[in-house]
């Protein structure tokens, strides 16, 4: 492409104009919002017909035992793929890093199960939320979302992707990475879809693009090197695990996808301790590693593996059992500054719920994590959300949720 041609066309993304988006349209920078607001459909483009027959097609397979993990494409810069925020911004990593440190916080989002097949009503009252937290002073702003996984519903299908993921983060201004849920794996039966092939396409980009899913819409593609590797940033570091397409139990390693994300693993923890790195490490997965109730299980094998590689290389991670029972009982009462909810109700339909009660006083699930405070590192999927002081949080999340690092009382 002419470098005449990346320019007009960036500036036409930046300037809110529409881009006759047919293909890839390869930008300079990477863009995340639409300067210039624009108003909330009342219904999808793409209408999304019934799933029903397909999930009983896969219900059909599971009782017969013929539905195991796909294989997915090895992520870039193996046996640890690595993502900067200062690369996601395009920024200088001194700025930022100076930047975080004078603010003595990182805050960021953290959602999943975001998808929706029913229409835009209950997601675009979530996002809407999140946006407005960049109205607060600059310290409290976040610096990205981390999505947790079903971003698409049902299949992950790239003709889905406008309507259940750019137009409701259309005014979201700041970068979006991506877990790859089991949704945005799965093939539907019968079809000759690629596992994975539209979310690759759209989170996992070597350059910034803005690529065909997005329509008219300035947001570039992310540029993850794959569907798992590790996130850094200043004060955190998230290693992204890909648990793969089965409904239960997530898988990291198995004889079909083979065990390139326990040697990742393995390799990213012993990095952190030879960069002694005192921030924040998190561990992030779709599937649940325990849960308290709710339609699906442990996955116990995914949780021995990551305990085994955590005794191995001697990065010990809290035992969350334990600790949310310590929460449960004690921590509650003395009003800590997080609060977490374990609750069965779809994410989108509970925080729907949550604002046509008028009840949305939450800090729409900013972490934050102050230096010196820091008082366990937790391994395992709870909801975490921050609630602002003297309120309630009322951010439910169905499973996929992010592994928190506590704050002190």
């Amino acid at each position: 492409m002419a470098r005449t041609t990346k320019t007009r066309k960036h500036r036409a993304a930046v300037e809110a104009e529409p881009i006759d988006n047919t293909g890839v349209t390869q930008l300079e920078k990477p863009v995340f919002a639409q300067p210039h607001p624009t108003p909330a459909p009342a219904k999808f483009e793409i209408k999304h017909p019934s799933d029903n027959p397909a999930y009983k097609k896969i219900d059909e397979l599971n009782r017969e035992h013929k539905i195991a993990p796909l294989p997915f494409p090895a992520p870039r810069g193996l046996p640890e793929p690595k993502l900067t925020l200062a690369a996601v911004l395009d920024t200088d990593a001194g700025t930022l890093n100076k930047k975080i440190e004078t603010h003595g916080q990182l805050v960021f989002h953290a959602a999943g199960d975001t998808g929706s097949t029913r229409g835009p009503e209950s997601q675009n009252l979530v996002s809407d939320k999140m946006v407005n937290d960049f109205t607060d002073e600059e310290k409290e702003q976040p610096l990205f979302l981390f999505h947790l996984g079903d971003v698409i519903y049902s299949f992950g299908e790239a003709q889905y992707y406008y309507d259940q993921f750019y137009e409701p983060y259309r005014d979201y201004p700041a970068p979006i990475l991506a877990l790859a849920g089991n949704h945005d794996g799965m093939v539907a039966p019968g079809t000759s879809a690629t596992s994975l092939a539209a979310f690759l396409e759209n989170f996992c980009a070597e350059t910034f693009e803005v690529t065909s899913e997005a329509g008219g819409l300035a947001r570039t593609a992310q540029i993850q090197p794959g569907v798992f590797f590790t996130f850094e940033a200043p004060l955190i570091r998230i290693l992204a695990l890909y648990s793969n397409t089965l409904e239960d139990p997530g898988v990291i390693a198995s004889p079909t996808i083979g065990t390139s994300q326990l040697t990742y693993l393995e390799t990213a923890l012993n990095r952190v301790k030879s960069d002694k790195f005192d921030g924040a490490l998190i561990l992030a997965h779709h599937h649940p590693a325990y849960t308290a109730g709710g339609k699906h299980g442990w996955s116990q094998e995914m949780l021995s593996q990551i305990d085994e590689i955590c005794s191995k290389t001697g990065v010990v991670m809290q035992d969350l059992r334990e600790w949310l029972v310590r929460v449960s009982r004690k921590d509650r009462a003395r009003r800590l500054s997080w609060q977490f909810q374990i609750l069965s109700e779809s994410w989108n339909e509970a925080f729907s719920a949550a604002s046509r009660r008028g009840k949305f006083d939450c800090a729409c699930c900013a972490f934050r994590r102050r230096r010196g405070k820091v008082a366990n590192d937790i391994l395992g999927n709870v909801v975490l959300a921050g609630p602002r002081p003297g309120s309630p949080c009322l951010m439910p999340q169905r499973r996929s949720v992010l592994a928190p690092i506590t704050t002190s009382i």
